[in-house]
């Protein structure tokens, strides 16, 4: 075999295809394969290095305990402000870091629809009436809310638990509502009140003294979200 006949056939080797990946393991085929793909191709898996178990437990966590901000959006729906006023007993003040807490149910509130005529004043046409559909939030929403108190003197105070003589004292209240949720000149659709479009936000609390007794006032507002 010449010279010419060599240089023929090593060519022809160097430009022959082989299987991708050729001898190598399964691990290395997938890392190369990561290598090639382009930027946008490549998604990493969530929750990376958990396993199945733990990706379903985090998935149903979320959906099952969703979060509710208790931050009032200004765009959004109608604010309802309410009041309550706990007294604080003699030799008993706030535990360090308090936060009051809330309750409410809304078994006493309802959505109602009503239809009215509204003259509108139109470009080049002058006045003309329309059906104005109007949807309406009236009731009440009863709520409890409570802070938890200490004996001053931890000596004096007793408990039938000795570790823990924190305890909580409640406030019962109600407050009215009857406003407008949203107007259009279309049908509405059926809005069913729940924990996601009544809202609790802006909750704070203010001790004050009026002479030897002490109480804490605690506001916020109740906000209609309207979707």
């Amino acid at each position: 075999m010449n010279n010419q006949q060599r240089n023929f056939e090593n060519s022809s080797y160097s430009q022959r295809e082989f299987p991708p990946f050729e001898g190598a393991s399964e691990f290395q085929r997938k890392d190369a394969t990561l290598e090639v793909q382009p930027e946008y191709q490549r998604e990493s898996p969530p929750f990376e290095g958990a396993s199945e178990s733990q990706r379903k437990s985090s998935t149903l966590e979320e959906q099952s305990h969703p979060k509710i901000s208790y931050k009032c959006k200004q765009e959004e729906g109608h604010k309802i402000p309410f009041c309550c006023v706990i007294s604080i007993p003699h030799g008993f003040e706030l535990v360090p870091h308090c936060e009051p807490k809330i309750v409410y149910h809304l078994d006493c509130l309802a959505t109602m629809k009503e239809t009215c005529r509204k003259t509108v004043q139109v470009e080049e046409c002058g006045d003309a009436e329309v059906d104005l559909h109007i949807l309406k939030v009236k009731g009440c929403i009863p709520f409890i809310t409570n802070i938890d108190v200490e004996p001053k003197c931890e000596q004096e105070g007793c408990s039938t638990d000795p570790h823990h003589k924190e305890i909580a004292i409640s406030c019962i209240e109600s407050v009215c509502i009857d406003c407008i949720l949203k107007c259009s000149v279309g049908c509405l659709p059926d809005v069913h009140l729940d924990c996601h479009n009544v809202r609790v936000c802006n909750l704070e609390m203010s001790p004050f003294c009026d002479g030897p007794c002490q109480f804490v006032k605690i506001t916020g507002d109740f906000q209609l979200i309207s979707y």
